[in-house]
């Protein structure tokens, strides 16, 4: 494993040369892949299903039929999500608050960032950056070298969790190569990531109980979100930019 200050450094992009690509890496990338391809085909005859009522009735019924293993599926699809940072975040919790209801869901989801959270950081500490740059570019990374800023890290990595809009699948990948301490790390973000899930899981729920008024409501507020997320997003790259990405 990696030590903190070897971590540190590999936000510092300072050399164009690029590093031989190890086993390890390749591995991973083959297995992260593999499973991005078969989540997709696995989930397109789902989404269609629960495009009509009929097909709402049949999903509900065989959730329902799997009992505990119905919810043990969503959280592995959850924690996958979080691993496999290319799947969007929408579409889990969304479905999740559209078949368990929306306290269940929220405590599967939570609990499925957290642990998929865990296994990002230990993949990074065992893997090192060549496992970032699947998701995030070295021109990407550089936005984020304010992250450098020790004395503020806890804050700082909170913060933009906690940012509306911004691509957090990816950021925990970049977050787990600071000098953070991985337990505070792992429940910074977590909790972080609540206010978007909450808004997309009753999202869920509104589209299930075709409660208009509740999806319209959530819709503006999640494009609301979007877009100050947007302009936050722009803000730290100019500042990256600008000042060489330090706060």
């Amino acid at each position: 494993m990696k030590s903190k200050d070897e971590s540190v450094s590999n936000l510092k992009i300072t050399s164009s040369k690029k590093k031989p690509i190890s086993a390890k890496t390749v591995i991973a990338s083959i297995v992260i892949l593999v499973l991005f391809i078969g989540i997709s085909i696995a989930f397109l005859p789902f989404a269609k299903m629960l495009m009509t009522e009929e097909g709402q009735a049949t999903v509900l019924e065989f959730v329902d039929g799997l009992g505990v293993f119905g919810y043990l599926i969503f959280f592995v699809f959850q924690v996958l999500q979080i691993v496999i940072a290319v799947i969007p975040g929408g579409p889990i919790p969304l479905i999740g608050g559209m078949l368990f209801g929306e306290w269940i869901t929220l405590f599967l989801s939570a609990a499925g960032c957290f642990f998929g959270t865990v296994i990002v950081y230990y993949l990074v500490q065992l893997a090192g950056k060549p496992i970032v740059n699947l998701f995030v570019s070295d021109e990407q990374l550089k936005s984020y070298r304010f992250m450098q800023n020790t004395k503020r890290i806890e804050i700082i990595v909170f913060l933009v969790f906690l940012c509306p809009g911004l691509p957090k699948d990816p950021l925990t990948y970049v977050v787990s190569l600071t000098p953070i301490k991985p337990m505070h790390l792992f429940i910074l973000t977590s909790v972080g990531r609540l206010p978007s899930l909450i808004l997309t899981i009753w999202l869920g729920g509104g589209i299930w109980d075709k409660n208009i008024k509740l999806i319209i409501i959530l819709a503006i507020g999640m494009a609301l979100a979007a877009i100050i997320g947007f302009f936050i997003k722009k803000k730290i790259d100019s500042r990256a930019k600008n000042k060489k990405g330090v706060i």
